[in-house]
């Protein structure tokens, strides 16, 4: 239990930290930020279980820490240039008054929420449904490769579209089919409520983009808003 939590809290400060690292950049970097974190998250979702599987899920635990170690020492070599400084600390406590804010943890907190059932229990699922095996796993790739690109689209349109409402919509919408189809009917059309709740995964980059575009490249609001969303959301 001690380990899961560090693990989490882990998740939660580097989450928070990120956004206020790509927050100078252009468009393109951010998206390029949302891309690799879907990237990662796919990767380890459809590798660790072959790996666990192969040799032990202590062997997959500190492969995916040595990785870790690695990117920390690629952090630290980082020019200290492109890195963000913050005159003062503004906690996220000071936004809470903020409508917006809380609208914005609420949604992230559903969204990741989403994406972690997913990533977690859409093969276990589709099993309980009478789907193989090879099956299932072959839904839970498509849904993770599916939700890649939009990790990529996503960002430009908050940033190009003047109304960047109908794309919450419409990432609601698709999340919204996959999900009922999946409580009514998962054996149905498998596939189908795969790749719309992949597609649906780009929520969480609109969610990581919004903080981004919210704070209006303000460092220390981006920090708050961040440790508000964040933190909060994975409360939820």
């Amino acid at each position: 239990i001690a380990g899961t939590a560090l693990a989490c809290l882990a998740i939660a400060v580097v989450g928070t930290v990120l956004p206020v690292l790509v927050q100078p950049a252009s468009s393109r970097t951010k998206a390029s930020f949302t891309l690799a974190l879907g990237t990662g998250s796919t990767i380890g979702a459809l590798v660790t279980p072959t790996v666990v599987a192969a040799f032990s899920w202590q062997f997959a635990l500190a492969a995916w820490a040595l990785l870790a170690l690695v990117a920390v020492s690629m952090w630290r070599r980082a020019p200290r240039s492109s890195m963000v400084s913050m005159a003062r600390a503004l906690s996220p406590r000071a936004l809470f008054h903020s409508r917006v804010a809380w609208h914005l943890t609420l949604y992230f907190g559903l969204v990741s929420t989403l994406t972690f059932l997913i990533m977690g229990w859409l093969p276990a699922i589709l099993r309980d449904a009478g789907i193989s095996a090879s099956y299932a796993g072959f839904c839970l790739a498509l849904s993770m490769a599916m939700g890649l690109p939009m990790m990529w689209l996503v960002p430009f349109g908050v940033h190009r579209m003047r109304r960047p409402g109908i794309l919450v919509v419409l990432l609601a919408v698709l999340n919204g089919v996959g999900v009922i189809g999946l409580l009514a009917a998962p054996a149905l059309m498998p596939w189908l409520w795969s790749t719309v709740l992949g597609l649906g995964m780009g929520g969480l980059a609109m969610a990581l983009t919004t903080i981004s575009v919210r704070a209006a490249g303000n460092p220390d609001i981006t920090t708050a808003l961040s440790g508000m969303v964040q933190g909060l959301g994975y409360f939820i």
